[in-house]
């Protein structure tokens, strides 16, 4: 457990965590910024990247499927932001020279379809989530 100050915001946190790159972003109802840090398992535990800095407050975020990213323009991750009378997509770039396809940031991600059936899931058994590329030249290869 590692205790950090963000800021003095009295709003409510929504994070929202990429396992895959594990990137920590943090926004906060009522405020039009976005935290965004990576994580490590050793001390410092924490790293802050940077901040977005939107203009409108949000009133909700979501975050969207990996598989819905741009991999060509090394867009690593997409939100929603809900403002008072408009839905706002943000996305979050990995600055590179490369027009290819950077593996390196685009791991196989979690493919959206279930590895269980509901009657397994409730019997108690457990699998690996399946898994999918996000090379195009690969088309969405799924991996079991």
């Amino acid at each position: 457990l590692h205790v950090c100050d963000i800021d003095s915001s009295a709003g409510v946190l929504m994070p929202f965590f990429d396992e895959d790159t594990n990137i920590l972003y943090l926004a906060g109802k009522g405020d039009a910024n976005i935290r965004y840090y990576e994580m490590v398992e050793k001390e410092p535990y924490e790293y802050k990247i940077s901040d977005f800095r939107g203009g409108k407050p949000a009133k909700g975020m979501a975050m969207m499927p990996k598989r819905t990213v741009n991999v060509m323009k090394h867009e690593v991750a997409r939100f929603l932001k809900l403002t008072s009378n408009s839905v706002e997509p943000i996305s979050f770039n990995c600055p590179r020279k490369s027009t290819l396809f950077q593996a390196d940031i685009f791991p196989d991600c979690y493919a959206g379809k279930a590895a269980l059936s509901a009657e397994e899931f409730f019997s108690g058994k457990n699998a690996v989530p399946i898994r999918m590329s996000l090379n195009p030249d690969k088309k969405g290869e799924v991996k079991k």
